[in-house]
């Protein structure tokens, strides 16, 4: 199921590179099927997700869920948020 959702929302970008949103559940769909499969794996479903998150931002930085989970992907990997000032980067021991 985790993985028709990564490949529909692929396809969604790839017809609207421009839709933040479908980004956004790229993301948790890459992070939700590693979590609960172990599927991509770690380093590949992180990268992945990370970039469709920052990707989301780029587009439309107003976006609170995915400023939610893209801090919770950093918590996870113990970096800190740069906040939902415009700061996406991760300052690790911060």
């Amino acid at each position: 199921m985790l993985d028709t959702a990564v490949t529909e929302f692929q396809k969604a970008t790839a017809l609207d590179p421009s839709f933040a949103e479908a980004w956004t559940a790229l993301g948790n769909a890459y992070s939700s099927a590693f979590a609960v499969s172990g599927r991509y794996g770690y380093d590949s479903a992180r990268s992945e997700a990370m970039n469709a998150l920052q990707r989301s931002l780029a587009l439309n930085p107003d976006l609170a869920g995915t400023h939610a989970e893209l801090a919770a992907r950093l918590l996870l990997d113990g970096l800190e948020y740069g906040g939902c000032t415009g700061g996406t980067e991760a300052r690790p021991g911060a």
